[in-house]
C-alpha cells in the first residue's frame, strides 16, 4: 500500500500524524494478519504424529477468530484513515483560499494607496497653480501702482473690487483709496462724477483694457496647463471680473444737466 503525504502547515501537524499513526497502525495489522494466516496453513497442514485431533481443531478455532479480529480492526482502522485523509484534505484547500483572498486584499491596498497619492499629488499641483496665479496677480497690481506713481498724467488703476480684495488687508485698501482720492483731486475736472447714490467711480477706457489683458491672458495660461476647468472658483472669479471689465469699456452716457 502506497501513500502520498502532503507538505503541512503547523495548524494541520496534528492531522498528519494521526494520519501517520493510523498509517502505521494499519501496516502492523496486515503484518500480523499475514503470520496468522502462515499460522493457519500450518496449523490446517497434517502433520503426522504432530498434534491429536482435538489439539488441531482448537488450534484452528483459535486462529479463525483472531483473524476475524483482525480484519475488523483493519477496516476500522482504514475507516479512520479515510476520515482523516479527507480532513487534510479540506485544510489544505481551506489555505490554499486563505492564501488567494490575502493576496487579492493585498493587492487592493496598494491600488488604494496608489490612488490616494496620485490625488493628493492633483491636489497639490492644483494649489500651487493657484498660489502661483494669485502672486502673478499681485505683481501686475504692484507694477500698475508703481507706473501710477512714476507718471503724473497716467490714468488711476481701478481700485481692488470686493472679489478681487478677499486677499488684500484692510490697511491696503486704504490707502489705495486715498492715493486714488489724491490723484482724482489733481485731475482737475477729467473724471465724470455719477450719481449721488452709486458707489463706484468710472476709470479710463485704457487703464480697463490693460487689466482685461492680463486677465484674459492669465486666464488662457490657467486652463492651458490643464491643472483648472471651465467650472473651477478662480475660473469663474477671473469671468465675473472679465464681464465687469467689459461693462465698464462701454461708452459713458453724458451726463444730465438741469
Amino acid at each position: 500500500m502506497f501513500f502520498v503525504v502532503f507538505p503541512l502547515c503547523n495548524h494541520n501537524l496534528a492531522d498528519f500524524g494521526r494520519v501517520t499513526e493510523w498509517q502505521t497502525k494499519c501496516a502492523a495489522l496486515e503484518r500480523e494478519l499475514d503470520r496468522s494466516r502462515t499460522q493457519k496453513q500450518k496449523a490446517e497442514t497434517p502433520k503426522p504424529d504432530a498434534f491429536t485431533a482435538g489439539e488441531e481443531d482448537s488450534t484452528a478455532r483459535r486462529l479463525q477468530f483472531e483473524l476475524v479480529r483482525l480484519n475488523t480492526e483493519l477496516a476500522k482502522t482504514r475507516d479512520q484513515l479515510v476520515v482523516t485523509e479527507r480532513r487534510l484534505d479540506q485544510a489544505l484547500r481551506a489555505r490554499a483560499r486563505y492564501k488567494e483572498l490575502w493576496g487579492r486584499a493585498l493587492n487592493e491596498v496598494a491600488r488604494l494607496k496608489q490612488e490616494a497619492e496620485a490625488n493628493t499629488r492633483q491636489a497639490l499641483q492644483r494649489r500651487e497653480a493657484e498660489v502661483e496665479s494669485w502672486r502673478q496677480r499681485f505683481l501686475r497690481q504692484d507694477d500698475g501702482v508703481n507706473t501710477a506713481h512714476a507718471s503724473a498724467s497716467a490714468a488711476p488703476q481701478r481700485p481692488p473690487s470686493g472679489e478681487v480684495g478677499q486677499s488684500c488687508s484692510l490697511s491696503q485698501l486704504r490707502s489705495e483709496l486715498e492715493r486714488l482720492q489724491a490723484l482724482q483731486s489733481n485731475r482737475d475736472g477729467e473724471v465724470t462724477a455719477g450719481p449721488s447714490n452709486q458707489t463706484g467711480r468710472l476709470q479710463p477706457n485704457s487703464v480697463n483694457q490693460t487689466q482685461l489683458a492680463r486677465l484674459l491672458e492669465e486666464r488662457g495660461a490657467l486652463l492651458t496647463s490643464g491643472v483648472y476647468e471651465e467650472d473651477d472658483q478662480l475660473i469663474l472669479d477671473l469671468d465675473q471680473e472679465i464681464r465687469r471689465l467689459t461693462g465698464q469699456l462701454k461708452p459713458p452716457s453724458p451726463p444730465i444737466t438741469a
